[in-house]
């Protein structure tokens, strides 16, 4: 009975221990299902479409994000964890935001913008329309259900943190 109380506490222990090597090498670790689970190494570099990217949201969407379970709390982004995302279209694409699909300089992403979570709370989604030169347009390739730009659009290169390569990753 008195190991089965210990448990905690290791688990405890092999979660920090994960943690702080994560931090030294270098590796984000990704739970989320928008995106593969698994850990992803920290690079830099210009960004380019197909990239991975780490990124904090705006206080708006940050806050929304929070406040829906969307994002975990964090320290990275003033009180929010970074997500991680795909780039879509970089500045200067031709993007056009339609309900069933983001098409970017001809080429379909098939990724219909829902109107309510899973929890059938109401869900803001960013303008329909065509948008040309307004920044990185980020997607959670790995679930289609993923809260991206197709709720808070475009951002500027000042809120992607780093780039992200996979190093280890599971799950479909």
């Amino acid at each position: 009975m008195k190991i089965k109380r210990k448990y905690p506490i290791y688990i405890l222990m092999i979660g920090l221990v994960v943690t702080a090597l994560c931090h030294h090498l270098g590796l984000m670790i990704n739970i989320s299902q928008s995106m593969q689970m698994g850990f992803y190494i920290k690079t830099r570099g210009a960004i380019h479409r197909g990239d991975i990217v780490a990124l904090c949201l705006p206080n708006k969407y940050k806050k929304i994000g929070i406040g829906h379970n969307y994002i975990p709390k964090g320290d990275k982004c003033a009180g929010a964890a970074p997500l991680i995302k795909e780039v879509i279209a970089i500045p200067l694409d031709t993007v056009e935001l339609k309900d069933d699909k983001i098409v970017v300089n001809g080429i379909r992403y098939f990724y219909a913008t829902v109107t309510q979570n899973s929890k059938g709370q109401p869900l803001d989604s960013y303008p329909r329309g065509v948008y040309v030169k307004n920044g990185y347009w980020l997607i959670g390739t790995h679930a289609k259900n993923s809260w991206d730009s197709r709720y808070w659009g475009p951002l500027p290169r000042t809120y992607i943190l780093y780039k992200l390569k996979p190093f280890l990753i599971w799950g479909k």
